[in-house]
């Protein structure tokens, strides 16, 4: 919870939650993986947010305590109760989930990264979601307007005008992300100054 903000704030904790919502996405690949791990043992029902930490769990997922750290809880986690590394590997069995070598500060930055990489990527479909939406309703909306000036002209007895076949021209495709600005940004960027044709003015 202190990787998701104040104790004062107004936060739960959700094992679901993206990486966006901890204060590094590093913290998410660990609560994932505790928990990954957490339902291996005790079943998939398992819920972290309800149940008490697992310490062996925690030294088997992050490979036992370095540099006198847990890899989570460490400010909850009895180290007198807890057994060692090497008690665990003593008592383990073929069955056992293995214990894992705790990720290096590249390895742990790359996770960082592709977490990123992720949130970008979600945020982005996002984006085109809606856009699409809208582009939807715009359509919807035009053909209505041609619907009602079909029926107006019928009823003075004139031929309606065909709609236009270039009314909805396709969007231009996003630009590729660069360096110093995200995929997701450079869409918005692109789709913000698009704006949809307009039906041509009913005759007076």
């Amino acid at each position: 919870m202190s990787k998701k903000g104040k104790a004062t704030a107004d936060i739960d904790f959700n094992p679901e939650d993206p990486p966006e919502a901890y204060s590094h996405p590093s913290i998410h690949s660990r609560v994932t993986e505790y928990t990954a791990m957490a339902r291996e043992v005790h079943g998939p029902e398992f819920d972290p947010s309800s149940q008490d930490i697992d310490p062996e769990i925690v030294m088997r997922v992050g490979g036992g305590k370095k540099h006198g750290r847990y890899w989570i809880g460490d400010s909850v986690i009895d180290t007198a109760s807890t057994p060692t590394l090497s008690q665990i590997r003593a008592r383990s069995t073929d069955s056992s989930p293995a214990i894992r070598p705790r990720p290096t500060a590249a390895q742990l930055q790359m996770q960082a990264l592709q977490a990123q990489v992720e949130v970008e990527r979600k945020r982005r479909e996002e984006l085109e979601a809606r856009i699409e939406a809208d582009r939807q309703l715009e359509r919807q909306r035009t053909e209505q307007m041609f619907q009602y000036m079909q029926s107006v002209f019928h009823s003075l007895g004139q031929t309606p005008p065909p709609m236009p076949p270039n009314l909805f021209p396709p969007p231009p495709p996003p630009p590729a992300a660069t360096p110093n600005q995200s995929a997701a940004s450079n869409a918005e960027s692109s789709w913000g100054h698009w704006t949809p044709a307009r039906p041509p003015h009913p005759p007076q």
